[in-house]
């Protein structure tokens, strides 16, 4: 990627984050870098271009911290590196969290790719989880469809904690993102064994 495109992306990246993407316009892209609007739209012909880059840079940075975390002994210290590096990267790309909605309404191919993409983070979550119940860290499901329900309240936790910070505290802030950190993986204490109890405990003093 040549260096104009880096520099509109970086900049589009503050301007959506401080603005949202229905305040932000082409011409203000511009503006701020100091471009003409032609010169954007080689680039990128369109403000849709632009987001859908921004969406797939997000995409790949969570996906190499999951595999990452997957790809060894998968233990609840991974689970919480694993988390909180999601999380950061969620909280540097917030634009897309804060207009979910808007951003899946109006633009039809992240829509798409977001849809397929749940698919893929559903059968990494159930792999984590087995691979928690092979180590003697998380029980053995006793309701039906638990794990389904559990990995439910991870992606809605996770997609849209963003959005809560903004509505109770007016601004999403690092502080924010430890505290929602924490909301989410305690979410999964509840199942853990006697031995995975004792491990998570150990996590949080870390």
């Amino acid at each position: 990627m040549n260096m104009t495109k880096v520099r509109i992306l970086a900049h589009s990246l503050q301007l959506f984050n401080t603005y949202g993407i229905g305040a932000v316009s082409q011409r203000k892209i511009a503006d701020t870098l100091a471009i003409s609007p032609g010169n954007l739209t080689y680039h990128f012909k369109k403000k849709e271009d632009i987001e859908i880059a921004l969406y797939e840079q997000l995409v790949d940075k969570v996906s190499v911290v999951i595999e990452g975390a997957l790809d060894k002994r998968f233990e609840l210290s991974s689970m919480f590196e694993m988390t909180k590096g999601i999380l950061s990267l969620f909280f540097e790309y917030r634009f897309i969290f804060l207009d979910f909605v808007q951003l899946m309404r109006g633009n039809q191919k992240i829509a798409t790719h977001y849809s397929a993409l749940m698919k893929q983070r559903k059968e990494q979550f159930f792999y984590a989880i087995h691979q928690l119940e092979n180590n003697g860290l998380i029980r053995e499901e006793e309701l039906p469809d638990e794990y389904e329900f559990l990995y439910d309240r991870f992606q809605i936790l996770s997609d849209f904690w963003i959005a809560s910070a903004e509505f109770s505290t007016g601004n999403v802030t690092a502080k924010n993102l430890k505290r929602y950190t924490q909301v989410i993986l305690q979410s999964i204490y509840p199942y853990l064994t006697t031995r995975g109890k004792t491990e998570f405990l150990n996590c949080l003093k870390s």
